[in-house]
């Protein structure tokens, strides 16, 4: 935790720019990935699937 009295005499301080970066790449995230998964596919089925039922149970439909 924060000693708020610290802070407030010393202020933020930012870490070194050198500190702070790592020297290896970061991996790029899977583009598309969500995309093929099931899951997604099956829960925007589902989701749909109730919209309509609510819909027709409603009389919207």
């Amino acid at each position: 935790m924060v000693e708020h009295d610290k802070v407030l005499r010393h202020g933020l301080q930012h870490a070194a720019r050198g500190r702070a970066r790592s020297s290896e790449p970061t991996p790029e995230p899977e583009e598309g990935s969500m995309l093929v998964s099931p899951a997604f596919w099956l829960g925007g089925l589902l989701s749909i699937l109730i919209w309509v039922s609510l819909a027709a149970f409603f009389g919207f439909l």
